[in-house]
C-alpha cells in the first residue's frame, strides 16, 4: 500500500475516533417511567382537556373528588385510582422525533392534543400530552391502533407509546351517578302523588316507631314489609346519565310526570318529579328539589349545596329503578282473612225479581229475629254448607267473586247486608262471623 495513503487513512480514524470521545453519550428513555416523580396519593387536581372538553377534579378529603367544572359533582372514585395506576405506571416507547415542529403531525399541538395536567399538593405540576394513535394494517380487519404518540411539557421530543391510554374527557364517564342518600331510618314521611290519582303517604313519629299509612281504613292492615321497602328505595339509587334542564327533550317529557317526596326527621325535603313517558333511551326523566323545614345551618347548607347542583339539570333513571319508587295505595295495603255465612238464592227456578223479593223478605224475617241457621236450611240453594248454618268459613282477599268480597268486607262482625247482593250464581244474603 502506498505510503501517503496509509497514512492519510491512519489520520482519518484517529479524528473519528477523537470525535466520538467528545460527543456526549445519548441514553435511551425507552421503559423509563414518564411521569417518575408522580406521587398518586399527593395529588390534589386533575385537568383533563381536548380540542372541545375540559374536565377539572378536585381533592375532597382522603379519598373523594368532586368534578368542579360541573357544578360540582362527586367523582367516582375508583375510576380516577385506575387513572393514577395508568398515569404512574406510564412508559417511554421509542423516540419518533424532537422538535416543535413536528407536533402537529402527531396531534401533539395545544389545539388538538389531550393535555393531562396534575397538580400536586407542594403545588408541582405533572403534563402530559397525548396525541393520535398510530395505524398499521391489519389484514382482514383493516387499519388497527400500533400505539400513541405522547410527549411531556418538559420535553419536545416526541416518543410512541406501545400501548396507548383510553382517557375519557366526557364529564358523564367520571361523575359518581348517585342521588343524595336517605337512609330509612332518617324518613319521617314519604308521598307519591299524580294528577288524576290517590295521594299514598307513609308516615312515622319518630325513628324507632312504625311506620302508618294515611286514611287506613278499618277493613285494612299494612304491609309492613312493603312499607319499610319502599323507603329503603332512596338509600342507594344510581342515575344512568344527565340532561340539561332546558333540552326540548326534557320539557316534552316532563309535561306529565308523577311527584314523590320524601321528608327526613332532620327536615330536609327532597322531591322528584318523574316523568310518565320514557324518553327514546327508555329511561324516565327525574327533575330533583330540594328545600329545608329546619333552621338548623348543617341541614341549610346541604339543602342549598344540593339545590345549586341539580339546578340545571335531570336525571335519567331506568324503568326498573322507576317501578321501586311509583307505588300505588294497594301496594301497601292486607286484607285480614275474614268469617262469613250466607244464604244463596239461585236463579233455577225463579226470575231475579223473584230472588231478590224473597231475598230481602228473608233479610226482614233475621233482622226481626228468627235464626239464620234455619233460614238457610230452608231456603239455601248452595247445598254444601245450608245445613252447617251457610257458614263458609273463613277467606281472604281474592277468594270470593267481587261483588260478594266487597259486600262481605264491607260489614262488620255480626251485621247482615241490607240489601241481598248479586252475583253470578244468583243473590247473597251474607252475615260477617269473624
Amino acid at each position: 500500500m502506498n505510503r501517503n495513503l496509509l497514512l492519510g487513512v491512519t489520520v482519518v480514524l484517529a479524528g473519528l475516533a477523537y470525535m466520538s470521545m467528545q460527543q456526549p453519550v445519548v441514553k435511551s428513555k425507552r421503559d423509563e417511567l414518564v411521569l417518575a416523580k408522580l406521587d398518586p396519593s399527593g395529588v390534589v387536581s386533575i385537568s383533563l382537556r381536548n380540542a372541545s372538553e375540559t374536565i377539572r377534579m378536585q381533592k375532597q378529603g382522603a379519598n373523594n373528588w368532586e368534578v368542579t367544572s360541573l357544578a360540582g359533582f362527586g367523582a367516582e372514585a375508583d375510576r380516577v385510582s385506575e387513572l393514577m395506576l395508568k398515569l404512574s405506571t406510564l412508559k417511554y416507547g421509542d423516540k419518533i422525533s424532537s422538535g416543535n415542529r413536528h407536533f402537529a403531525q402527531f396531534d401533539l399541538d395545544e389545539s388538538k392534543a389531550l393535555k393531562v395536567e396534575l397538580t400536586h399538593q407542594n403545588g408541582s405540576v405533572e403534563v402530559l400530552y397525548l396525541g393520535k394513535e398510530r395505524m398499521r394494517e391489519g389484514g382482514m380487519f383493516g387499519s388497527v391502533p400500533d400505539g400513541q404518540y405522547m410527549r411531556t411539557a418538559h420535553s419536545e421530543d416526541v416518543f410512541l407509546l406501545k400501548d396507548g391510554l383510553d382517557i375519557s374527557v366526557d364529564p358523564m364517564n367520571w361523575i359518581l351517578r348517585k342521588l343524595p342518600e336517605l337512609k330509612s331510618t332518617e324518613i319521617a314521611s314519604m308521598q307519591i302523588s299524580a294528577v288524576g290519582t290517590e295521594s299514598v303517604r307513609l308516615s312515622k313519629t319518630g325513628t324507632d316507631t312504625p311506620l302508618s299509612l294515611a286514611d287506613l281504613q278499618a277493613s285494612e292492615v299494612l304491609n309492613a314489609s312493603a312499607a319499610d321497602a319502599w323507603t329503603k328505595v332512596l338509600e342507594n339509587l344510581s342515575f344512568a346519565s344527565l340532561k340539561p334542564l332546558t333540552s326540548e327533550e326534557v320539557s316534552e317529557i316532563l309535561s306529565s310526570y308523577t311527584s314523590l317526596t320524601a321528608k327526613t326527621f332532620a327536615g330536609l325535603v327532597m322531591s322528584l318529579d318523574i316523568s310518565d313517558a320514557k324518553n327514546s333511551g327508555g329511561n324516565h326523566l327525574v327533575r330533583l328539589g330540594f328545600s329545608s323545614e329546619s333552621s338548623d345551618p348543617i341541614v341549610m347548607g346541604k339543602v342549598e349545596s344540593l339545590a345549586r347542583r341539580y339546578a340545571n339539570w335531570v336525571i335519567e333513571l331506568p324503568a326498573w329503578s322507576v317501578s321501586g319508587l311509583i307505588k300505588s295505595r294497594t301496594d301497601f295495603i292486607t286484607h285480614p282473612e275474614i268469617g262469613a255465612r250466607h244464604i244463596l238464592l239461585s236463579l233455577e227456578n225463579r226470575t231475579k225479581d223473584e230472588a231478590r223479593s224473597l231475598g230481602q223478605s228473608l233479610i226482614v224475617r233475621l233482622k226481626a229475629g228468627e235464626s239464620f241457621a234455619e233460614l238457610a236450611k230452608e231456603f239455601s240453594s248452595d247445598a254444601s254448607n245450608r245445613d252447617n248454618a251457610g257458614d263458609l268459613g273463613t277467606f281472604g282477599k281474592g277468594r270470593m267473586v267481587k261483588p260478594f268480597e266487597d259486600a262481605a268486607y264491607g260489614l262488620k262482625v255480626g251485621e247482615i247486608t241490607s240489601e241481598p247482593v248479586e252475583t253470578e250464581f244468583g243473590y247473597h244474603i251474607i252475615e260477617r262471623t269473624q
